[in-house]
């Protein structure tokens, strides 16, 4: 059973107090001394929005940014539910992940790359800062190159990504994140041509094609 399959079936045996008990337990974590014992820490973010997703409950995204910043190493969890949350609440996911950009401070590649994805799902409507961010991903070189699609996907969706900067892309990238590449040409403004140039060559490889259709929500 996948994630989703696990909460799409949570959420049809989910009762009221469950949700709020979640949200109890998520508000005490975020006001809680640090530090706070670590085991805690991860039982109380898995399962309060375990709970809080399945129930498409907001009230997680406005502490989103506070919980990224003071615990890093759950960058992950929170971003999952953030994405869980996104086309439902665009706004607000966008708004957490701005005011998470703002801060000046050392992120790994990987949180990097999940915050930026979470971007890439309300690219719409980001804020300067997360702009910011993406943009200084997407031109240094010595980050990895997970973090790096991401950014350029980012920079796709908000209709950031312009075709310089595809190209430059597009020649530098590693063979392994070619149709990452390709994805993001797709996730781009159809009604620009490059981007509809590159998808009508990228349609002639059958793997490339799939990534298009996927990129395109294409039947």
């Amino acid at each position: 059973m996948t994630a989703e399959e696990a909460i799409t079936a949570l959420a049809d045996r989910l009762q009221p107090t469950d949700v709020d008990v979640a949200e109890e337990l998520f508000a005490e974590l975020v006001v809680a001394p640090v530090p706070i014992d670590e085991g805690l820490v991860h039982q109380t973010l898995v399962e309060s929005l375990r709970i809080m997703t399945a129930a498409q409950s907001d009230a997680a995204i406005p502490h989103a940014a506070k919980l990224l910043l003071r615990y890093p190493d759950k960058t992950e969890i929170v971003c999952r539910y953030l994405l869980h949350s996104a086309r439902a609440h665009p706004e607000a996911v966008a708004a957490a992940v701005d005011t998470y950009s703002k801060e000046d401070l050392f992120r790994t590649a990987l949180e990097l790359a999940w915050v930026l994805r979470v971007a890439s799902h309300v690219g719409a409507n980001a804020g300067a800062a997360t702009h910011r961010l993406a943009e200084s991903v997407m031109g240094e070189e010595d980050i990895s190159w997970v973090a790096r699609v991401e950014a350029l996907r980012f920079a796709a969706t908000s209709g950031a990504l312009s075709l310089a900067a595809w190209q430059k892309f597009w020649r530098v990238a590693p063979p392994a994140f070619k149709p990452s590449v390709i994805e993001a040409a797709a996730l781009s403004e159809p009604d620009h041509k490059w981007p509809n140039a590159v998808v009508s060559v990228a349609k002639q490889d059958s793997a490339l094609e799939a990534i298009v259709k996927r990129a395109r929500q294409q039947p």
